[in-house]
């Protein structure tokens, strides 16, 4: 009788953490929503402004020219041929986790050949 009893205690228990668990995951993903919705800038709006801004063949000072207009903080990587940033997204001074990364590629002779911009979530 009491082993019967100590199992349904613990399914009794068991139920309760599973319950807590949940609840738990529920508002995390819910705080994540409003604080991470907003990256700011979207990739896909800086992705259309680079199309409309940049042209295959246009020379590295096009291509910094455009990251200085758009406030992006960027380095020139000559192992990947390409001139990389970051945007970081912040509410009330805060890092909000939102990111985008610019990645600008560039040729041998700093000619633009293709840009991607991507969304990137860093945290809770």
């Amino acid at each position: 009788m009491k082993n019967e009893h100590e199992k349904i205690n613990f399914k009794y228990v068991m139920c309760w953490v599973l319950m807590f668990l949940v609840i738990i995951a529920a508002v995390f993903l819910w705080k994540g929503r409003g604080s991470m919705g907003n990256c700011g800038r979207t990739a896909a709006e800086l992705s259309i402004a680079a199309n409309s801004e940049l042209h295959v063949g246009s020379g590295g000072a096009s291509v910094e020219n455009f990251l200085l207009r758009k406030n992006i903080k960027y380095s020139y990587d000559e192992f990947s041929g390409r001139f990389q940033g970051i945007i970081r997204s912040e509410e009330n001074g805060r890092s909000n986790g939102c990111a985008v990364v610019a990645h600008v590629y560039v040729d041998k002779d700093m000619r633009y050949i293709k840009s991607e911009f991507i969304t990137s979530y860093t945290g809770l």
